[in-house]
């Protein structure tokens, strides 16, 4: 596993992250995908931003920061009718904050991934490797 630690993060409840039928029209589809395609120089928060703002088009956004948003984040909000609300970080509890700031990421062979899915399929997933985890057991050991 790979610990990452988070600097923004993008989150919204008017989209799954993926559709399997059409992806287009999932969180990936509509904003992640395009921030991925962004050339070096529009790779910023001003750039993240107004894709983001497309997606919250004529929405209320919420932005959780330590500093009030600035007038060029503002102005890039009215380009997409988004009414910024801020929420100062000390707001948010200090545990909460530490416990979601990093996350992992799991590198899994593609039959591992598929007992994975079965597995949350069947709502039988144990975390406990050693205790009837198929993913977790067949998981290689690091030396």
């Amino acid at each position: 596993m790979t610990r990452n630690f988070r600097e923004l993060s993008l989150i919204t409840l008017d989209a799954p992250t993926s559709l399997k039928a059409d992806d287009s029209r999932s969180f990936y589809g509509k904003v992640i995908a395009r921030l991925l395609q962004l050339p070096p120089w529009e790779s910023n928060l001003y750039g993240w931003l107004r894709i983001m703002f497309d997606f919250c088009r004529n929405k209320p956004f919420a932005y959780c920061s330590r500093y009030q948003p600035g007038p060029r984040v503002h102005a890039i909000a009215r380009e997409f009718g988004v009414r910024i609300i801020h929420v100062p970080l000390r707001r948010i509890p200090r545990r909460m904050l530490d416990r979601h700031r990093s996350f992992e990421f799991m590198w899994l062979t593609r039959s591992q991934y598929e007992r994975i899915v079965e597995s949350i399929r069947r709502r039988s997933w144990n975390v406990l490797p050693g205790r009837g985890n198929p993913v977790l057991d067949a998981a290689p050991k690091r030396a």
